[in-house]
């Protein structure tokens, strides 16, 4: 109950960890506060650079990530508010479909895959997402 809570935030999760490492440390254990530090450096400077990753990530077949779970979407792993994604960039380049949008606070949507499934994708927002902005291009 208590990770639910937490697990949508990156500042609560390190305000946690940062408060378990006071508590160790004024219980004079002092290699678990280090340990606990060292935890919350991690998860600072990981999901930053985990963010800053401009790559898309490749898949075969878009529809197998992509699904609707009552008010949420799921992509992959990953899921978030049907009314918190605002804009979705969908775009063709090079024989591939482009997709890119933020999906939460956390996880950014960005996939490129087959050019054959792009007007499928594209109808399936309008379909089942229509309230969502759609950003649709050719770039050559």
């Amino acid at each position: 109950m208590f990770w639910s809570l937490i697990k949508e935030s990156i500042p609560r999760q390190v305000l946690v960890i940062c408060v378990l490492g006071l508590i160790f440390w004024l219980l004079g254990w002092s290699s678990l506060a280090i340990i606990a530090l060292l935890l919350t450096l991690e998860l600072l400077f990981f999901n930053s650079t985990m963010n800053s990753v401009n790559d898309f990530v490749y898949t075969k077949d878009i529809f197998n990530l992509i699904t609707l779970e009552g008010e949420l979407l799921r992509v992959g792993m990953d899921r978030g508010q049907i009314k918190n994604i605002k804009t979705i960039q969908l775009w063709q380049q090079d024989q591939h479909g482009y997709i890119d949008f933020k999906l939460n606070m956390q996880s950014i949507v960005r996939y490129k895959f087959p050019f054959n499934q792009y007007h499928a994708l594209l109808n399936w927002f309008e379909a089942n997402l229509p309230e969502t902005e759609l950003e649709t291009a050719f770039k050559s």
